[in-house]
């Protein structure tokens, strides 16, 4: 398997724990992996959109079902049967969730996943209070 990272060169701060977005992007890189038995290629990707940070975790593995990709987020469901508990993707969506964030998939059978997670940009201390400088 090979990895491959592209990041924009300016990332703006978001406000986070980091703690629980480690969580939620070890997730989406273990999927990733499991759904790449034979070997492939994990892309990671950062983008800057202004007021919001969106990162792509793109494999080329065995991609998700269409009729499975709107439930993929809810507990207790997992493409992989029985080795699968189907709480990592819901654990990751709550964890987005708070963040004031976004989390979906875009797949492909046989051809591959895309997870994009998009995180609010920190925002100055001024424009989050609401207060105006005179």
């Amino acid at each position: 398997s090979k990895i491959v990272t592209a990041f924009d060169e300016t990332l703006p701060t978001t406000l986070a724990d980091p703690n629980q977005l480690v969580q939620v992007f070890l997730n989406l890189f273990v999927n990733a992996g499991l759904a790449m038995p034979e070997g492939g290629t994990l892309t990671v990707r950062a983008r800057n959109l202004g007021d919001r940070v969106l990162v792509e975790v793109h494999d080329t593995g065995c991609g998700i079902p269409e009729d499975m990709l709107d439930k993929i987020f809810h507990p207790f469901v997992s493409t992989r049967g029985q080795r699968g508990t189907g709480l990592g993707l819901s654990v990751s969506y709550g964890i987005v969730e708070r963040h004031r964030g976004r989390i979906w998939a875009e797949s492909e059978v046989g051809r591959g996943s895309t997870f994009f997670v998009e995180l609010p940009v920190e925002q100055p201390e001024r424009a989050r209070s609401g207060a105006r400088q005179e």
